[in-house]
Formats: structure tokens, C-alpha cells, sequence
């Protein structure tokens, strides 16, 4: 159904599958929203932010490269405080203070850390600044008051994890390209097993294989651990994707133990969004062309 909806807008079949694909992810998110109990919210906001903070970012990205609006949309995951609807707008927004402008006029709180880092942009060109921005301030909201319950402390905990995994892709993303001079509080992030110090010292690595290694003798858990030891320094392009793969492993492993708790939702979140991914890596490999050997190992990667 959703891509007769879609056949119905759009000419092209990769246009057709990806905005299907879209709307039945948003849906599927709405509803989960829709069918949870108030108590059972404020974790799930805890693990939608992180695809709030993913689109803003992503879209971020794509107008300060001018990359068209439909392919900016095609990275984005409808999800928590942003749907189809407003995503169509930010990607379409002329430049980044335009941006920070609509979301000022809806009172989004993501607001407040992209237009902390407009002068950082305007100056430089850079948007590493105005990124890790919106990620502090989306692990700030996702952080739970705790009332002692089993998913409070799991979710912490993963809330952690996931601290570890930006500082760990913000090194990597910034090894070799001058951000030596940029004082280290500025694109750290608190709250993992990193510390300042470590980050900072890491921040002056050399490159990204002496980033790895110092990165996997840093973190304390053991799965972030083996996906650093194991990561292609040269090919980076899923490593976010792993890190993920790690989360949605771990949620699911807490739903076994605790099965009426909030980790089967989250980790349905998670599942459902890699299973959108997965459908769109593989329609946009067959439109153009991609061996299917290839997909295979682009699939593998991503888990």
C-alpha cells in the first residue's frame, strides 16, 4: 500500500520506493509513540533522540554541501519530534541560518545548539562544531530522572554507550583535517568512558589507525571494543551503522530478561529502521547496477 501511495507522486522507482519506504517507517514510529503508556515516554524519547539528532545533523551536512533537498531526504529517518512533513521543509531550508531560523519559529529545542554554532560555520565553513552541539544537547534531553527501575539503569547505560560511540565517530571524522587547534572541550561530548583528557590526547593522534588503536584500549565495553579493533581505517562509511547494530543487540538482549519493559519497543525502533536502510541499499544497488556480491558485504557491513 505504501508504494501505490507513493507510485502515485512520484515517476521514478527509486523516488517511489524510497518515499515508501519513509512512510511506512514514520508510521510505524507514530503508532509505537501513539500505543505506549505515559510512563513508558520518557525512554522512548531517549531513543528517538538519536534519530532526531541523526536528521539534523545529516541535513546539516547536506545544505552547507549543497546536495539537492531529495537526496538530503533520502538520509533522513522520520522519527520522535520530526516527520515527513517538517524534514521536507529543514532540507528545503536555502542555507544553515535559514535553517536555524525555521526551527526557532517552531520552538523546536534543537534550535538553541544549531544556532550556537553559526558563528563557528559562518566563519570557517565547518559544521563539526554546530554537529557535536546537537548531539550534547540531545544526550542532555534523552537523560532520564531514574527511578531506580531496571530500564532506567540499562538505558543509562546505553545512553553511555552511546556518548562513547559520537566521541569515538568525532575523532575519526576529524583526524587529518587541521581540528588539532580547536580546543578539545569544544567537540567533546561528557558523560561516556572517554575522558577529556584521553580526548584531547587522542584529538592530536596522528591518524585514524593510532586512532583505533588508542580509541579500542579506552572504552570500557567490550562489543564497542571489538568493533574499533575490527574497523576498516580506510572505509568508515559504516561504522555508525555498527555502533548501532551494538545497541539494538543489547536492547534486545535486555528484552529477553525483562519482556514487559520498555526494550522491546526501543529495540523495534532500532530494527525497523536497519530494516528501511537495508530495502533502500538494495533498490538503490540494483538501480544502478551494483553486483549483488557487493550489496552482500555493504549488508554485512551494516550489521
Amino acid at each position: 500500500p505504501y508504494l501505490e501511495v507513493s507510485g502515485a507522486r512520484f515517476d521514478q522507482p527509486l523516488d517511489i520506493i524510497s518515499n515508501a519506504l519513509s512512510a511506512r517507517l514514520e508510521e510505524a514510529l507514530v503508532s509505537l509513540w501513539s500505543l505506549s503508556p505515559a510512563p513508558a515516554r520518557p525512554a522512548l524519547k531517549q531513543v528517538f533522540s538519536r534519530w532526531e539528532a541523526h536528521d539534523i545533523k545529516a541535513i546539516i551536512r547536506g545544505i552547507s554541501k549543497g546536495v539537492r533537498r531529495e537526496d538530503i531526504l533520502g538520509a533522513l529517518i522520520p522519527a520522535g519530534e520530526f516527520g515527513k512533513g517538517p524534514l521536507g521543509v529543514l532540507a528545503g531550508s536555502p542555507g544553515i541560518k535559514e535553517l536555524a531560523g525555521f526551527l526557532d519559529a517552531w520552538g523546536s529545542p534543537y534550535a538553541g545548539p544549531v544556532k550556537k554554532g553559526l558563528s563557528a560555520y559562518l566563519k570557517a565553513s565547518s559544521t563539526i562544531e554546530m554537529e557535536v552541539n546537537v548531539d550534547r544537547f540531545a544526550f542532555g534531553l534523552a537523560q532520564m530522572q531514574g527511578s531506580g527501575a531496571l530500564s532506567d539503569s540499562v538505558l543509562k547505560e546505553i545512553s553511555a554507550l552511546r556518548v562513547d560511540m559520537r566521541n569515538s565517530l568525532t575523532l575519526l571524522n576529524t583526524a587529518g583535517h587541521g581540528y588539532q587547534s580547536i580546543p578539545s572541550e569544544r567537540l567533546f561530548v561528557e558523560g561516556g568512558s572517554i575522558t577529556k583528557k584521553v580526548f584531547a590526547a587522542l584529538l592530536k593522534s596522528d591518524g585514524r589507525i593510532q586512532l583505533l588503536r588508542g580509541l579500542s584500549g579506552e572504552v570500557l565495553d567490550p562489543g564497542l571494543r571489538e568493533t574499533l579493533q575490527s574497523a576498516d581505517p580506510a572505509d568508515l562509511v559504516f561504522l555508525e551503522e555498527s555502533f548501532d547494530a551494538i545497541i539494538e543487540r543489547r536492547l534486545l538482549r535486555a528484552a529477553a530478561v525483562e519482556p514487559l519493559g520498555i526494550y522491546l519497543s526501543a529495540a523495534f525502533a532500532y530494527t525497523i529502521v536497519r530494516e528501511m536502510k537495508n530495502l533502500s541499499l538494495i533498490a538503490r544497488a540494483k538501480g544502478f547496477g551494483i553486483p549483488d556480491d557487493e550489496v552482500a558485504r555493504l549488508l554485512m557491513s551494516m550489521h
